[in-house]
């Protein structure tokens, strides 16, 4: 498993080696079988609205990016060969978000993180289909929980 981890920002202070450790557990919970090649970029909100504009043509500041550098990765499976993308999260927008949803930062980061695996695994949030919002939603709320109760929400 590859996992690089990039804190290209200093809005908010992240600890790589308890990223990592998330992130490694979330997979696990997630089931996700195969090579694993993942980058996962903290970046400023500058950075993720000129990536959000560029990508996916809005011009509004968003708090996780997910790209696929495989093509395998278009459908859900989590027993493919090779999983390979980046997670991109603006820490400073999951921070404001934590006042919004009243939740801690360290739950909303781990948020960011299952969502965007979760979309690595070819889940889809924006699809007009409900039921695949739907199962997209309960997956990221069931693995959240989960590491709650495991006492691994901590970044």
């Amino acid at each position: 498993m590859e996992i690089q981890i990039n804190n290209l920002q200093n809005d908010v202070s992240i600890d790589k080696k308890k990223v990592r450790e998330l992130i490694r557990r979330i997979i696990r919970l997630l089931r996700m079988r195969g090579r694993k090649e993942l980058s996962f970029a903290f970046v400023d909100a500058e950075t993720i609205a000129q990536l959000n504009r560029e990508y996916r043509g809005s011009d509004d500041v968003t708090d996780v990016l997910s790209f696929l550098f495989s093509p395998h990765n278009m459908e859900k499976d989590t027993e493919r060969k090779v999983i390979s993308g980046e997670i991109v999260i603006c820490p400073s927008v999951a921070r404001d978000n934590c006042e919004r949803f009243s939740t801690s930062l360290e739950e909303e980061l781990a948020l960011l993180l299952i969502h965007g695996l979760l979309h690595q695994l070819g889940y889809e949030d924006e699809e007009e289909e409900e039921e695949e919002r739907e199962a997209m939603s309960t997956k990221q709320d069931r693995i959240l929980v989960a590491l709650k109760s495991e006492g691994r929400i901590e970044i």
